[in-house]
């Protein structure tokens, strides 16, 4: 028998964006565009109304012969992709950039946002409030990123005297949520097989009590 697998398919808006986020400049002609999501199952007519809603959300802008990408969002995942290709640029001299997050009580809301741009912008979390990356990264690659940072961190350009003991810092901070996180896990598997244990002597002790009382009429 064949096994069938729900797959779900993309829509038209991020057929046309994964397009032209796939060539730079991020910008094609409308035949280009249609005959590419076309081979992703998306109709020519559905992929020419999905570009012109991208128009009118300021996600996409006409040119001459198509169309270029100028949504903000979208154009922070394309530097996002290009780090990734390019990688650093020179080695690394052992050197760490240190944003430390102020510790005064924020919403919920900016927490989240800073959160998220340190993330893209490479950074690993040392300890609650300390970021690091390695300093050979780009900069000026996400501006809208790091603007966010400079306004909530302040940076530090720091060199370990041994590299030895912020990488055990490093793995000490990994193992704080991690070992706990396993240990939780343990304990919800423990009890699962426990539960099972007792639903099956609970199943024999009933199967033997009617069994027996069968035998008694």
């Amino acid at each position: 028998m064949a096994s069938t697998r729900n797959t779900r398919r993309l829509t038209a808006r991020s057929a046309v964006a994964s397009t032209l986020l796939g060539v730079r400049p991020p910008e094609l002609p409308t035949r280009s565009i249609v005959a590419t999501v076309e081979l992703l199952g998306i109709a020519p007519g559905t992929a020419r109304v999905a570009m012109s809603r991208m128009v009118a959300a300021g996600e996409l802008e006409a040119t001459s012969a198509g169309y270029r990408l100028v949504g903000r969002s979208l154009l922070a995942r394309g530097s996002r992709q290009d780090l990734s290709r390019a990688g650093a640029p020179e080695p690394w001299s052992g050197r760490w950039r240190l944003a430390v997050a102020p510790g005064e009580a924020r919403p919920a809301a900016e927490r989240s946002e800073l959160r998220a741009a340190l993330v893209a912008l490479r950074h690993g979390e040392l300890r609650e409030g300390v970021w690091l990356r390695p300093d050979n990264l780009p900069a000026e690659v996400l501006p809208d990123a790091e603007a966010s940072v400079a306004a909530r961190c302040t940076t530090f350009l720091t060199e370990p005297d041994h590299p030895g003991a912020l990488l055990l810092s490093i793995v000490g901070a990994l193992t704080a949520v991690v070992v706990p996180s396993m240990l939780y896990a343990l304990e919800i598997f423990v009890g699962i097989i426990q539960a099972y244990v007792f639903a099956m002597l609970a199943l024999v002790f009933m199967s033997q009590a009617t069994v027996s009382h069968s035998g008694e009429h």
